[in-house]
């Protein structure tokens, strides 16, 4: 783990959130599993095999959906990575923190 990470980790009441090997590998595991390790480029392939035109920072209407359909099978997915390796997200510790939020409002 390099050592800003371990600084970053560091800091009291905060949650880092990392995804490696990009931040697009939260938005595969909501339509496929991904267990082998790949490149930024080759999860935003694999992400365009089902979103037809994906941009990076685009949220679109259809990402939208598919990202409220599918968020508790993506969940359970970067769950079983492991953290800080390749591939891993820990973008579903906010979403849990959040769920958890609504459930009590």
């Amino acid at each position: 783990m390099s050592e800003i990470v371990t600084k970053l980790r560091s800091i009291i009441n905060t949650e880092l959130l990392l995804s490696n090997p990009c931040f697009e590998i939260w938005y595969l595991l909501h339509y496929q599993p991904q267990n082998a390790e790949l490149s930024s480029s080759r999860c935003l392939s694999e992400l365009e095999k089902h979103i037809n035109g994906y941009k990076k920072g685009i949220l679109n209407a259809s990402l939208k959906e598919v990202l409220s359909i599918n968020k508790d099978e993506a969940v359970k997915r970067a769950e079983s990575l492991k953290v800080d390796k390749n591939p891993s997200t820990s973008i579903y510790v906010l979403i849990k923190k959040l769920d958890a939020v609504k459930r009590e409002a």
